[in-house]
């Protein structure tokens, strides 16, 4: 007999641990806001539904062996747990039906948000397939312009990443409602779409990051460095194959910069005046601007200007060499005057008279 009230006493104890458990639950009166929470409160259901036969069947024994004590004259108080498991076990089968019911309105919702997703993934594929050959015309078309291009393909690589993270959400939360939802075969065309637009404009990506870290930099540091700008253009040159529409158009605008670092240091201004410099932005059809304020994009700019006028460039440099040449033996004359000390003789002439005469004369004509 002491073995079965040890017995009943385990069982018992099992049910008040389920009871306080699924207390701690159902004391929740809150409704679920969204999926969210509903997916939750279905874990913890889940959690406590997978141990409800476990528990049904221990009230049973329980009750079997309380009749057992009561027949052998034992004493047990197991009516208590029984009454209040069946408490629980009625209300949580409220509240299943209360959780059916919001189950299958979020299913409602999920659906038209995987609709929604499956739409606009539709017309982003539409729209991309149709900018593809605008995309990749590139006759005539400015640097500027095909590096905005670039961005946009990459800011759509950049929006189909947010497509692929809204829809695995989107199918996880679906399963925890057992609903089974299967991507379209749109999503593979958007994918396949998606490679071959990165696979044309990668190396504009990549080019585009080294040829800006080249141009915005001012002109009067770069122009100590000019063998940076034919490193690149040796690089990329050898760096194009195999040809797309844009690989092409790259290898055109390096031709523009081929030899153009021997033509640089003709713009480098050592000597330049104001003059000299508004010479030189009217000659390459630049709109002036201070010199310490250019950039090396200013001159990769009017590159072909800069190939045509090489001989009146090469004549402006010259003549400013020439003039500053000049301003600096005057410059020096003038120091020199500044300090110079005339030693002076006096002769008599004939007539007794003195005349001043400077010692040295010819060693003084010497330095002037």
């Amino acid at each position: 007999m002491s073995s079965l009230q040890n017995s009943c006493r385990t069982d018992a104890l099992a049910l008040d641990a389920f009871i306080a458990s699924a207390r701690v639950m159902l004391e929740n009166k809150a409704m679920p806001k969204n999926a969210k929470d509903l997916a939750e409160i279905s874990a913890k259901q889940q959690v406590l539904q997978k141990n409800m036969p476990e528990m049904e069947k221990t009230v049973e024994n329980l009750k079997r062996k309380t009749h057992m004590l009561r027949t052998w004259g034992g004493d047990s108080t197991t009516a208590g747990v029984i009454k209040e498991f069946q408490k629980v076990h009625d209300l949580m089968l409220s509240q299943q039906q209360m959780f059916d019911h919001q189950a299958e309105i979020v299913k409602s919702t999920l659906n038209g948000e995987w609709e929604n997703l499956n739409s606009n993934i539709e017309a982003w594929t539409s729209r991309w397939s149709q900018n593809k050959s605008r995309l990749e015309e590139t006759h005539g078309v400015l640097y500027s312009e095909m590096a905005d291009r670039c961005r946009s393909v990459f800011d759509a690589n950049t929006q189909w990443e947010k497509f692929i993270a809204d829809r695995d959400e989107l199918m996880t939360e679906c399963e925890k409602f057992n609903l089974q939802l299967q991507p379209s075969d749109v999503w593979k065309e958007a994918e396949k779409l998606l490679k071959e637009y990165t696979g044309i404009w990668n190396p504009m990506k990549d080019f585009n990051e080294e040829y800006e870290s080249i141009i915005e930099q001012d002109w009067i540091v770069f122009q100590k460095k000019l063998h940076l700008l034919d490193e690149f253009v040796s690089k990329w040159m050898n760096n194009l194959q195999p040809y797309t529409v844009v690989t092409l158009y790259l290898q055109q605008e390096l031709e523009k910069y081929t030899d153009l670092s021997t033509m640089l240091k003709y713009l480098r201004g050592t000597d330049f005046t104001e003059k000299h410099w508004r010479e030189v932005f009217s000659l390459l059809d630049m709109e002036y601007k201070k010199p310490d304020t250019l950039q090396v994009k200013d001159l990769l700019a009017v590159a072909n200007n800069i190939k045509k006028q090489i001989k009146q460039l090469q004549k402006i440099c010259t003549a400013a060499s020439n003039e500053a040449a000049v301003r600096n033996a005057v410059n020096e004359l003038e120091l020199w005057f500044a300090g110079a000390r005339l030693n002076i003789t006096y002769y008599n002439d004939k007539a007794k008279r003195p005349v001043p005469i400077v010692k040295d004369f010819k060693d003084i004509l010497s330095k002037v």
